[in-house]
């Protein structure tokens, strides 16, 4: 934006917080005219905008964190609805705490230049990784063992 842009912006400006001043109730009644008539197709559209901008986040990391590939790293898997993000060296649930998860954890990784240490993993992955790293004790089933309590 050049110099007479800026200005012709800031007289723009000016001229819509002078005119708001001094028709408040007209401009609050036709806001609320406006609202009534579209509240549920401007929430809808944003819904999708927002349904896009995530999956395009996360196709974004995916992309980045496979190489290309866009499949599971272990077993080769690719539907996207089943991929995530995984913590190569553990340590995920903290890190989800402090930064947010979904979403919040995608950006995070972007804003941050997609630092190392990140791998893309089917769910069915994820969970036998898990199982391999923690056992479950909570359940009380053994390693190797195939049953669950109480069979």
């Amino acid at each position: 934006m050049n110099v007479i842009d800026t200005e012709a912006a800031e007289k723009g400006r000016e001229y819509a917080r002078t005119y708001y001043r001094s028709h408040r109730e007209h401009c609050r009644d036709k806001d609320k005219k406006w609202w009534a008539e579209n509240r549920t197709e401007y929430n809808e559209v944003r819904r999708e905008r927002g349904l896009e901008y995530r999956r395009g986040v996360k196709l974004d990391l995916l992309k980045h964190y496979s190489s290309g590939t866009m499949e599971c790293a272990i077993c080769g898997f690719s539907d996207i609805k089943a991929l995530s993000i995984d913590h190569m060296n553990g340590g995920g649930a903290a890190h989800r705490r402090e930064v947010g998860q979904g979403i919040n954890f995608y950006r995070w990784l972007r804003k941050h230049g997609y630092p190392e240490g990140y791998q893309v993993l089917c769910m069915n992955c994820q969970w036998v990784k898990r199982y391999d790293r923690n056992g479950y004790r909570y359940l009380g089933v053994g390693e190797g063992s195939t049953t669950t309590q109480g069979n």
